[in-house]
């Protein structure tokens, strides 16, 4: 089966040892975003129970969820319940799990995005996208800023995610400097626990978040609005100083083409009338 998120298509080889039972749980889990088209990425899906996977605490970060060692083009992946690998060069990846977890899977392609994106003009960000007049909101910060009630208040606006949104300008057929940067919608659900619309939007702004008794919005500085971005990109490669220098790259080139502010909001519908 093949998915395709943000226009990236993933073909994702099931190797399972009970492999109708996979099939129809990603299918269910990942509805709105099965597709046809052209992989750009090659995933080899093994489920092996009561495979014992090698993963030594001492080789996990504790502050991550996973350890992530790039060597020689090959990104090598170990979670507390999964192994897997993603050369960057050949564009395929394989994971191992020793349980039927979706939650583990989807962990893992959230990773292999990530990985695909800051190559390709692109990041995941921690943020809660919402659609109005054919643009892009996107509001962003730390856990318990508000990216979800911001989207409970928005039941009128189209979802992109509550949890992740993919920003990115790359495009298979168009390769230039002038390209807008677009805001996607992901699988990647958050605490309301559902998909938002596959499809891309230009951004009409990034917000920081914060509550607060009253309602204003403030332009950020560009620098402050780089370092605030990059506080909230997901990418477990974060000790990778290529991958980082590229994301810093990414980022100021973002907020050269989109405005970043700190959104200050109560708890109502009332910070739609002001941004």
């Amino acid at each position: 089966m093949r998915l395709q998120i943000a226009n990236i298509c993933l073909d994702i080889q099931n190797y399972a040892e009970e492999p109708e039972k996979l099939i129809s749980s990603l299918l269910e889990h990942y509805k709105g975003f099965i597709s046809e088209a052209t992989p750009d990425i090659y995933i080899d899906y093994n489920i092996k129970y009561n495979e014992k996977i090698d993963v030594k605490e001492n080789d996990i970060d504790s502050e991550l969820p996973v350890n992530i060692i790039f060597q020689s083009n090959i990104y090598h992946i170990q979670g507390y319940n999964y192994i897997g690998i993603f050369n960057t060069l050949l564009l395929k990846a394989m994971i191992l799990q020793n349980r039927m977890g979706l939650l583990d899977f989807d962990s893992f392609l959230r990773i292999i995005l990530s990985l695909f994106l800051v190559s390709n003009e692109g990041f995941l960000l921690h943020s809660s996208g919402l659609v109005k007049d054919n643009k892009a909101y996107i509001f962003f910060g730390p856990s318990e800023a508000g990216k979800t009630t911001i989207v409970r208040l928005s039941n009128d606006k189209i979802l992109l995610s509550d949890e992740l949104v993919i920003i990115h300008k790359w495009d298979k057929q168009e390769q230039n400097d002038d390209r807008n940067f677009l805001a996607y919608g992901t699988p990647f659900r958050g605490e309301l626990d559902i998909n938002g619309i596959n499809d891309g939007y230009e951004i009409a702004g990034l917000f920081l978040l914060h509550k607060d008794t009253k309602t204003f919005i403030k332009p950020k500085s560009k620098a402050t609005a780089v370092f605030e971005l990059m506080k909230n990109v997901l990418f477990l490669g974060r000790y990778i100083e290529k991958d980082v220098d590229t994301i810093f790259r990414i980022s100021c080139d973002l907020i050269e083409k989109v405005p970043v502010y700190d959104l200050h909001f109560t708890i109502d519908t009332s910070f739609w009338e002001i941004i």
